[in-house]
C-alpha cells in the first residue's frame, strides 16, 4: 500500500495516460486538473477517502470503467450524464445520499453497483438500456425499496444483487426481467 494523501499532480500533466490505479491510499479529493486527462478510460480509485467528485472529472469523457468503492463520496450530481462512454460504475461501500436521476442518460452502462450506500431513493435507471448487471445490496435507508424495484424497469439484467434488504417480497413486475440469470437476495 502507497500512503499518497493528496492527487500527485504531475498525473495531470500525463495527457496520453489512459489508465490510472490509484487503489489502496489515502486520497481525499482529486483536483479538478484531472480534465486534462482526456485520454483516460480507466480510473480506479478504490479504498481510498474521496470525498467528492470534482466537476473536471466529468470531463474525462473516455471513461469506461469508473471505480469508487470503498470511499466516502455522498453524492453524484446531474454531470455524471457527461461519461456517455462509462459502461461501469461501481460505488459499494460509500457514504452516498444522493446519486442524481442523470445517470438514466448513461446508455453504455452495463454494471452498476449501489450495494452498502446510503441511498434513500434509488435514481431513474430505465434509460441505462444496455445495463446487466445491477447491484443493490444492504440498501436499509430506502424504506420502499420493494416500490423502487417495481420501477427499475431495467428490461436486460442479468444479474441482481439484492443482498442485506429488509425485502419481503417481490414486486409482481419481476417478469420484465426477461434476461435474468441470476438473482442474489440471500443475507450474505
Amino acid at each position: 500500500h502507497n500512503q499518497f494523501t493528496e492527487f500527485p499532480a504531475a498525473l495531470c500533466t500525463v495527457t496520453t495516460l489512459q489508465e490510472l490505479r490509484l487503489q489502496h491510499n489515502q486520497l481525499r479529493s482529486l483536483p479538478d486538473a484531472i480534465k486534462q486527462l482526456q485520454a483516460l478510460r480507466h480510473l480506479h480509485l478504490d479504498r481510498n477517502k474521496v470525498q467528492y467528485l470534482p466537476k473536471g472529472l466529468y470531463d474525462c469523457t473516455q471513461l469506461e470503467p469508473l471505480s469508487l468503492s470503498w470511499n466516502v463520496v455522498d453524492q453524484v450530481g446531474p454531470s455524471i450524464a457527461r461519461l456517455k462512454k462509462l459502461q461501469h460504475l461501481s460505488l459499494y461501500q460509500n457514504h452516498l445520499l444522493f446519486c442524481a436521476d442523470e445517470i438514466n442518460e448513461l446508455q453504455s452502462l452495463s454494471n452498476l453497483n449501489l450495494s452498502y450506500t446510503k441511498l434513500k431513493k434509488l435514481p431513474k435507471l430505465s434509460g441505462c438500456t444496455n445495463l446487466v448487471v445491477l447491484s443493490l445490496a444492504g440498501l436499509r435507508e430506502i424504506e420502499e425499496l420493494h416500490q423502487e424495484l417495481e420501477m427499475l424497469q431495467c428490461r436486460q439484467l442479468k444479474q441482481l444483487t439484492l443482498s442485506r434488504n429488509s425485502l419481503t417480497d417481490l414486486p409482481p413486475s419481476f417478469d420484465q426481467y426477461e434476461a435474468l440469470e441470476r438473482i442474489n437476495i440471500d443475507y450474505t
